[in-house]
C-alpha cells in the first residue's frame, strides 16, 4: 500500500488500518522530536562553537569555527 503522507510504502499489519498504522508513526515522530529536543537541551552547554564565540576574540572564532565545522572525511 503506498502512503501518501510520507510518500513510502507501507505495509499495513493485519488488525490495524491504514489510518490507525498513519497515527501511530505520527505519534512515534512526536516523541522523537521532543527526545531530540530534550538531549540538545541537555548537552547545550557542550557545544563548543557557542562556548568559544562568547569567550573567544574574533580570530579565535574564526579559526574554531572552521576547524570544528569542517565536514570530516
Amino acid at each position: 500500500m503506498h502512503c501518501s503522507v510520507c510518500m513510502l510504502v507501507v505495509s499495513v499489519p493485519e488488525g490495524r488500518s491504514r489510518e490507525e498504522c498513519i497515527e501511530i508513526k505520527k505519534e512515534r515522530e512526536q516523541e522523537l522530536r521532543l527526545m531530540m529536543k530534550r538531549l540538545e537541551a541537555k548537552y547545550a552547554a557542550l557545544q563548543v562553537v557557542p562556548v568559544i564565540s562568547k569567550l573567544g576574540t574574533q580570530r579565535v572564532c574564526v579559526v574554531a569555527v572552521s576547524l570544528l565545522c569542517r565536514r570530516k572525511c
